[in-house]
């Protein structure tokens, strides 16, 4: 099943970091809606990955070192 299209609008890009970013999925040949996907995808994961120790911090403090047993 296709899905249907979405417009989005977006206000205060940085027109010049916009220009690359069109730039970019020109030479890669993709469209703009592809790579602003991706761009979304990438985003997400890298705000959302969070380490191990990070999240051992989280629940016990911030006694946790590496190489310290549980």
């Amino acid at each position: 099943m296709k899905k249907k299209p979405f417009v989005v609008s977006i206000k205060n890009v940085d027109p010049i970091l916009w220009s690359k970013f069109k730039a970019e999925a020109s030479l890669l040949g993709i469209p703009m809606g592809e790579a602003f996907n991706q761009a979304i995808r990438l985003w997400l994961f890298k705000v959302t990955d969070v380490s191990v120790k990070d999240k051992l911090r989280k629940i016990f403090g911030e006694g946790i070192e590496v190489g310290a047993s549980i």
